[in-house]
Formats: C-alpha cells, structure tokens, sequence
C-alpha cells in the first residue's frame, strides 16, 4: 500500500518506457505507475500536480530552465532530486564551458542562492542534489556554518527535527534529540 499516491515515469523514448512498464509490471507495480514518452519538464508543465517528489535527470543544459516549472509544481515541504551534479568533476573544469556543463552549474547557483530550500549534495555516482522547501519564511531559521562549524549544532537539531516531523511521531521527546 502506498497511501494513493501515483509515479508518473517520463522518458523521451518508447522502448525505455517499454523496458520501464516491462520492469515494473514484473514487480507488481502496474497500477502505480502513470507511463509519459516526452520531453520530461514539458510534460511536467501539463500536469496538474503538486507533486510530493521530482526527481530530475533531464538533459544537463535544459537544468536550468526546468526549476521555475519544478518550483511551480511541487508542493511546499516536496523534495526535488536531480542526478548528475558533479558532472564527472568537469564543472570544477573552467575551460569546460559546454552547454551541458554550463548548465550544472548554473542550476548550482540557482540551488544554492533560494533561502526557501535546504540542499544537500550526496556524493555518491556522479553526484546528488537533494532539495526540500522549507516551511514559509516567519515559521524558518536560516543558519549558516563558519569555518568552525560554530552554527554546526542548531543547523543539525533544526534539520533532525525536520527529519523527526517527517517521520511521524517519535518514540522519544524531540526537543530530547539534543
């Protein structure tokens, strides 16, 4: 049981699709799943939404372009993930100024000048980016870490006590967390 809610699984080719529904049916995941073969943001642009999750591995230079629409269709508190975000090192490459690589790092900067998202990059494969809206401006804390780590600690207990609201109910108090 997933409580109701629905993926909508977009890719630009039939055959993945194919291979996706063929993958997923196996799995008993028939009626979850909606099924798009399109361009990925402008399908997104179609939908009614708000969705809880994005998930975001469009073309690199199409990044971009793609967060006014993401921003518009998931839901406050939603999670944004986009892949690709180290980019293989090449946007640590200042000579690389391909479109592709360009447009990593210009969702960068976009990602990281929005005070109404916490980001969080994971290292894993090619790189992460994990993005959750925070609640509206009155009700939030913006925290930034010195070079000491100083403001380390009411980050890390804002961020548990996130995590324990999106969790439900703990078993222990969580103003005992810290």
């Amino acid at each position: 049981e997933n409580g109701g809610g629905v993926v909508h699984h977009v890719v630009w080719d039939e055959e993945l699709s194919k291979r996706a529904r063929r993958h997923l049916s196996a799995m008993g995941h028939d009626g979850l799943v909606t099924y798009h073969v399109g361009e990925a943001i402008e399908t997104l642009r179609n939908e009614a939404g708000p969705f809880d999750l994005v998930f975001n591995d469009i073309d690199k230079h199409g990044y971009p372009a793609s967060l006014p629409v993401i921003e518009a269709k998931l839901r406050p508190g939603g999670v944004l993930i986009v892949d690709n975000m180290l980019w293989s090192g090449r946007i640590l490459d200042k000579r690389d100024t391909t479109a592709d690589t360009e447009g990593v790092r210009e969702l960068t900067r976009m990602l990281t000048s929005r005070p109404q998202w916490i980001t969080s990059v994971i290292p894993i494969r090619d790189g992460v980016v994990i993005r959750r809206t925070l609640p509206p401006p009155a009700a939030s804390k913006v925290y930034e870490l010195t070079d000491y780590g100083r403001e380390l600690r009411p980050a890390m207990r804002e961020l548990a006590l996130w995590g324990a609201r999106s969790l439900g109910p703990p078993a222990a108090s969580q103003e005992e967390l810290f």
